[in-house]
């Protein structure tokens, strides 16, 4: 019979988050298995986190909170292949359960009610990707969502974190193969935001489509402890820089520079998660971990 767990019981489980996922131990494990990023953030299925969201960029003050419920619907494990997890995002207004209207961008989408998000990961020996997302109605039925593509042909998915975690280490998330990150990041070009971020196509309201350039770059910063109402977590703070140019047909390029900021434990997951510090089109979010519940 399956058991779950809560809060300090759970800190010898496996666990993962929505955004954030990983791997076990040396980088010994043979390919296919879940390697190094099990350490951070394992999933299994049932296993369940819920953090305290904010809107900073609507609400500054932290006066009006919502939720977030993540949890793992199932996790795709085929011979030869690294597992497949795919993890639920529940927007809420309120604990019972109250749905909020959101969207990727900016969490609040006045025309759409959108209520779940399913995220598509893999997670290997040296690397935890984000493959792709849909956001679904109250029925689970597709309202937006995209894989990841670097051309007509092609489908790249997102290198969201570089396992095992080193300090200093940096990557490309866009292209984890790139030697010199840093200096030469990789550049979607000509790509359409909304699918990426949810942003309207028409940027500047000339009634024409515009479209971006993404180039996103990941390292380790630090180390910091995080407080949850059940215990203090020691995390790796990991930073992804997202450097976007808009190409708007009224008003020329626009480069929009943000930071998202995991605070990531061993076993835990994502502790806390700052979405888009410094953009002017993607609202800025901070989510705090809460509670999490994990099944043995």
């Amino acid at each position: 019979m399956k058991r779950r767990y809560r809060g300090t019981d759970a800190a010898v489980m496996v666990w993962a988050v929505a955004a954030a996922l990983g791997v076990a131990s040396c980088g010994t494990e043979e390919p296919g298995t879940n390697g190094p990023s099990e350490e951070y953030f394992p999933a299994s299925v049932g296993h369940t986190w819920r953090y305290d969201t904010y809107n900073l960029t609507r609400d500054a003050g932290k006066a009006h909170p919502f939720y977030t419920l993540v949890s793992v619907r199932n996790v795709v494990a085929v011979r030869g292949l690294a597992p497949e997890p795919v993890f639920v995002t529940n927007y809420a207004k309120s604990p019972d359960g109250q749905r909020l209207r959101l969207n990727q961008a900016s969490f609040y989408w006045p025309n759409k009610d959108l209520f779940f998000k399913y995220e598509y990961f893999t997670y290997g020996t040296d690397r935890f990707l984000l493959r792709g997302y849909h956001y679904l109605n109250e029925w689970e039925e597709p309202i937006i969502g995209t894989f990841f593509y670097d051309g007509p042909e092609g489908k790249t998915p997102f290198t969201l974190f570089k396992t095992p975690f080193e300090l200093n280490a940096k990557w490309d998330v866009l292209n984890y193969g790139n030697p010199d990150p840093e200096n030469n990041p990789t550049v979607f070009r000509n790509v359409d935001q909304k699918d990426y971020f949810g942003l309207p196509r028409d940027m500047d309201g000339d009634g024409q489509l515009d479209t971006m350039d993404i180039s996103i770059i990941g390292t380790v910063a630090g180390n910091a402890l995080i407080k949850t109402d059940l215990e203090t977590l020691n995390c790796y703070v990991v930073v992804l820089t997202q450097n976007l140019v808009f190409h708007l047909s009224r008003r020329g390029d626009v480069q929009d520079v943000s930071k998202t900021t995991y605070w990531i434990a061993p076993k835990y997951g994502a502790a806390k998660i700052v979405w888009y510090q410094g953009s002017k089109y993607l609202d800025n979010i901070e989510m705090n971990l809460r509670t999490w519940w994990f099944i043995k």
